[in-house]
């Protein structure tokens, strides 16, 4: 069985990577924003829904709501960035998650896995603590 934590996958580890590299929060919203703008009847990449999957966590534990299997370095970035997402970057975290919940080849691979409603459960509870 795998495991359906956020960050627990070789994508969101190389995006975290990049975000800490960075230094901002600006990867964040492009990250979505490469979810929400990525052109309907095109098929959204996988690496970007696992990407902005992680991003999503970020804003919810920016918002004082983090998963319960945050890691270390996520909240000590988030407490040195001293991160709390606007408004526009929760909007757009929604967008991007409801794109991928409803068709996204991350989404299929947990059906394909036999796993998508525990998948659909970690999506839903992300996005429940975005609000």
């Amino acid at each position: 069985m795998a495991d359906t934590n956020s960050f627990n996958n070789e994508h969101a580890r190389r995006w975290l990577d990049d975000l800490f590299q960075i230094g901002n929060d600006a990867l964040i919203t492009s990250t979505f924003s490469s979810v929400v703008f990525w052109p309907k009847g095109r098929e959204l990449q996988l690496h970007t829904c696992a990407f902005a999957v992680a991003a999503a966590e970020l804003v919810a534990a920016g918002r004082g709501k983090p998963g319960d299997r945050v890691p270390e370095d996520v909240s000590s970035w988030i407490a040195e960035q001293e991160f709390v997402p606007d408004d526009n970057m929760i909007d757009i975290a929604r967008q991007a998650l409801a794109r991928i919940r409803t068709d996204s080849p991350l989404k299929k691979q947990w059906d394909e896995a036999g796993q998508l409603n525990d998948w659909l459960a970690v999506i839903q509870d992300v996005e429940q603590r975005i609000g």
